[in-house]
């Protein structure tokens, strides 16, 4: 339907709310075919909306529970947080670190990329406040050291990504340097790393000296 789409707005709202309907026989044959619709939606919707903020609930259940975890999903997240992000991130932004911290390294490397620039997109808009909570928020959910983890892996994790990565670190390194390096601190690097890298070692622990005089 592209730019049309909200001429058929209120059907289109209709069957997407029945197509993702997890008491449905059809959510496991329609789902992908619903993600498709609800993507272009969200890409042409002038505003949100009650009808959309509806169904950011089956999504982020969608995200938990479909072991396919297609690609619209994760651009439908995108366009829930592009267009309302103080909203998403309060009510759900926990579980989406949550759940990015159990998927990203299980997943491929095109949905490492899609979750890693969602993840850019929230330290850009909010860098300063998650590391005002950043123990809670990135370090008890496992995110931090998931996103450590496959920065190490250099052979594991595509050159692409840890640019993206990187990109994420730099933005909440610039909100907080101070809060980062102490998140860094509570990451279990391992010493293979730290001796192949001198200079990380000596940065934490004069940090680490820092923040405690």
């Amino acid at each position: 339907m592209g730019k049309n789409s909200l001429e058929c707005y209120p059907l289109a709202i209709s069957m997407l709310t029945i197509l993702i309907d997890s008491g449905s026989k059809l959510v496991c044959y329609l789902l992908e075919d619903a993600t498709m619709l609800w993507l272009v939606l969200m890409e042409n919707v002038p505003a949100f909306n009650e009808d959309l903020l509806q169904l950011l609930p089956v999504l982020i259940n969608i995200i938990r529970y479909d072991p396919d975890l297609y690609i619209n999903v994760l651009k439908i997240l995108e366009s829930y947080l592009l267009l309302d992000f103080e909203y998403v991130f309060q009510h759900y932004g926990q579980a989406i670190f949550e759940l990015f911290a159990q998927y990203l390294l299980k997943v491929g490397d095109n949905r490492v990329l899609h979750m890693s620039k969602i993840l850019d997109v929230v330290f850009q808009k909010n860098g300063t406040e998650i590391m005002a909570h950043g123990k809670q928020l990135l370090i008890d959910l496992g995110l931090f050291a998931t996103l450590f983890d496959m920065l190490l892996n250099e052979n594991g994790t595509s050159f692409t990504n840890c640019i993206v990565i990187l990109a994420c670190f730099s933005r909440l390194a610039y909100a907080n340097p101070n809060a980062f390096m102490q998140c860094v601190a509570a990451t279990s690097i391992p010493t293979a790393y730290k001796e192949q890298h001198l200079d990380l070692s000596i940065i934490v622990e004069n940090d680490a000296v820092g923040g405690a005089t």
